[in-house]
């Protein structure tokens, strides 16, 4: 597996998409200091899953992504691909179908990374495992980076395994041993804690037994409960079958009469209709017969009206006639006396004439008066036609001004009625008027309910405030409580499993007898120390008989050596039965190997030099430096483990308890809460209620008082008109009343 291209896109300094194929016999890249270099090989260590941005030479991981500059916009995305030739097919199962690998991963600002292989989606684990088995990687050995080169040839020998471990090819195997105790840990806790799942189903299954047997019990209660129900449905259903035919014929005739009766409901339903349909047109003509009565009764009250005027123009028209018929007769006896008179003039003149013999002087006399007479007649017919005429003219212009003078005294009536209607109308428009105090009270309750609601909404924010406040302090409490248990329980599991290997401490061993490793505590940090000393002795047991193998107690001799000065017995860090005393007053414990190698010369016969990482110097010369954990210190380091995990579970517990009381208290905090905003939004709702109907009420009044006041002004305006009109016709009516004295003066 080897590498042969790399693309980027928006990878720092490379905006554009930019390809490098890395073909054989390409041995370096150079150029100018900026342009790029350093960031090809971070653009493989990134791509190969590195994490930390501070290898990457940035602050996070979105520092990658090209920044902007003068000349360009900065990029939201950055994205570089690594193909790789897996011709050996030697990559994992799930991305070992193809000869070419090609890996990509894409970052975009505030959304973070992904990993693409062959098109898939992949986990950065899987990304790491696949670099690792082909002994590379993000921190490979491979990738050599600025002071590397001095760091490697300083380094410790530790510190140079992973350089043996990637020549090797063994570094994916880490991870994946790695992964590998990890489950191993889990599935021996799960086994562990399995027992006790099955004690407690064990416990569980005699309570089901239990509950069995009472449930066949139950069953056979059932079945006879269920045959005494059968028998009495079948009894209740052969009654209510009687009650259904009685109830079936009973239904028959009830059908019959809805049938009659729904047949004369349709009958009436139609003729309903029909004088529906009729009646719209009865009404126009309702309407239209009642306009026309209307009219007909106005023009009837017209013609009563006239007619009692032309009674009484006929009336005043026949005395006028009789004064004319009296003045004619009067006239015609003034003629008739002066035809008298001619008569006897012409008597005379005729008298006078057969006398005339003589008398022409006395003719001619006779002929002057009758002529004077003939005048004086003429005249007098002349004066009795202009009479005539005066009085027809006189007559005819009374008569009209009489029906003026009537007509305006009815419509005067009229403007009084009207005037008076107005008066009413006025009277009712103001009783329907709203009192200032009322407006008043309104406005007051409008401000009231206003506050009230304005007070509401403020108690209700500050009531979601408090239940926001209450679930996030709630869901902290329960975030705490998940920890303290998830804490508690790994506690727990890990003492199980402590316990459970310490058990089989104390089984082991000559006869009964417990192992010497079971009786002895050890200072934390000592266990490799320990057990480098004594080894394969600590599974031996104390020993009080004679032929039995083990430790058995002695008095330590004048003559045992002492340990050299300056050097800490090992006995000051452990605590046991006392036949291990003299063992543990002829070892000693130094700080590290160097001290160790310094003093050995000073041991004397017995005595031995230990390190706390597990080396061994013995006086006849034997050294073994520190290495792997063997079972003894393995078994006294889980032995303290478990004391300072039993105590951590014992304050766990405590904190569990106490965090479970806050979560409670936040419970029940939030649920008051949660009570207090409801009643807030209750309270609110019903002042919001309360404030509408004010201002509802605020504006029905306002509403009345506008149309109180429109009313008035119209009826100022109808009496302010029926006023003037009133005026008009007062006038009218003094200059016909004069006009008809002047016609009076003028008979």
């Amino acid at each position: 597996m080897f590498f042969s291209k790399l693309r980027l896109n928006g990878f720092k300094s490379f905006v554009d998409p930019t390809e490098l194929r890395i073909e054989p016999g390409l041995t370096g890249v150079v150029g100018p200091n900026g342009c790029g270099k350093s960031n090809l090989v971070e653009a493989l260590r990134w791509v190969m899953g590195e994490t930390s941005a501070k290898q990457m030479r940035g602050g996070e991981m979105e520092d990658v992504i090209f920044g902007g500059s003068d000349s360009r916009a900065p990029r939201h995305v950055a994205e570089v691909m690594l193909e790789v030739d897996n011709s050996a097919r030697r990559a994992p199962a799930a991305v070992n179908d193809k000869t070419e690998l090609t890996v990509i991963r894409r970052i975009e600002r505030g959304k973070g990374s992904g990993y693409r292989v062959n098109g898939k989606d992949m986990r950065a684990r899987d990304v790491h495992l696949l670099f690792a088995d082909a002994a590379t990687g993000a921190r490979a050995t491979g990738l050599v980076s600025q002071g590397r080169i001095g760091a490697i040839i300083n380094a410790k020998p530790r510190d140079r395994r992973h350089l043996l471990e990637d020549a090797a090819n063994i570094r994916g195997l880490h991870s994946r041993r790695h992964e590998a105790e990890l489950r191993l840990r889990a599935a021996e806790t799960n086994l562990a804690r399995l027992e006790d799942v099955l004690t407690a189903l064990a416990g569980q299954m005699d309570g089901l037994r239990k509950q069995a047997r009472q449930a066949a019990r139950y069953r056979s209660v059932s079945d006879r409960i269920r045959h005494a129900e059968a028998m009495l449905f079948h009894l209740r259903w052969q009654a209510a079958l009687a009650v259904r035919a009685d109830a079936g014929a009973r239904l028959e005739d009830q059908r019959l009469i809805v049938a009659q009766l729904t047949e004369q409901a349709a009958a009436l339903s139609t003729a309903v209709a029909e004088a529906t349909a009729a009646l719209p047109d009865l009404r126009q003509t309702e309407v239209r017969a009642a306009a026309e009565l209307q009219r007909l009764t106005l023009a009837l009250a017209d013609l009563e009206a006239e007619d009692k005027r032309v009674a009484t123009a006929k009336s005043e028209a026949e005395t006028r006639h009789r004064q004319a018929d009296d003045d004619l007769t009067r006239e015609a006896r003034l003629a008739d006396e002066a035809k008298v008179t001619m008569a006897a003039l012409q008597e005379e003149a005729a008298t006078l004439t057969a006398q005339r013999a003589g008398e022409d002087a006395a003719m001619e006399k006779a002929q002057t008066r009758l002529g004077e007479a003939n005048r004086a007649a003429e005249a007098t017919e002349r004066e009795i036609a202009a009479v005539t005429e005066t009085i027809a003219t006189t007559d005819a212009r009374a008569a009209a001004l009489n029906r003026q003078v009537e007509q305006a005294n009815r419509r005067q009536a009229q403007l009084d009625q009207t005037n008076q209607d107005l008066g009413r109308q006025r009277a009712a428009v103001e009783a329907e008027a709203v009192a200032p105090a009322d407006r008043a009270a309104a406005e007051d309750a409008v401000r009231a309910t206003a506050a009230a609601a304005e007070a509401a909404q403020t108690a209700l924010d500050a009531a979601s405030g408090e239940r926001a406040t209450a679930e996030t302090a709630q869901d902290r409490s329960r975030e705490a409580l998940r920890a303290a248990r998830a804490a508690v329980g790994k506690l727990d599991a890990e003492i199980d499993s402590l316990s459970a290997a310490l058990a089989q401490i104390s089984e082991e061993g000559t006869g009964h007898a417990a192992p010497m490793i079971a009786q002895v505590t050890v200072a934390p940090g000592y266990e490799k120390a320990l057990a480098a000393a004594l080894g394969a002795d600590l599974d031996l047991p104390v020993a009080d008989e004679g032929g039995a193998d083990g430790w058995r107690a002695l008095v330590a001799g004048t003559d045992d050596p002492s340990l050299p000065a300056g050097i800490e017995p090992l006995g000051a860090a452990v605590d046991g039965p006392p036949a291990l005393g003299r063992r543990l007053a002829q070892i000693g414990v130094v700080a590290d190997a160097q001290s160790a190698q310094a003093r050995h010369g000073d041991l004397r016969p017995g005595q031995r030099l230990v390190t706390r990482d597990g080396g061994l110097w013995r006086w006849d010369g034997l050294v073994r430096t520190a290495a792997e954990s063997g079972g003894q210190a393995v078994r006294l380091e889980q032995r303290n483990r478990l004391v300072a995990v039993q105590a951590a579970a014992t304050a766990a517990h405590g904190e569990l308890a106490q965090v479970t009381a806050a979560a409670e208290r936040a419970g029940a905090a939030l649920a008051a809460a949660e009570q207090a905003e409801r009643a807030a939004r209750d309270h609110l709702r019903a002042s919001e209620t309360a404030r509408d109907a004010a201002r509802s009420r605020q504006t029905e009044i306002g509403a009345r008082l506008t149309s109180v006041r429109t009313k008035l002004a119209a009826l100022d305006e109808s009496a302010a008109r029926v006023a003037a009109e009133r005026a008009e016709i007062a006038e009218a009516l003094t200059g016909a009343s004069d006009e008809i004295a002047t016609l009076a003066n003028v008979d």
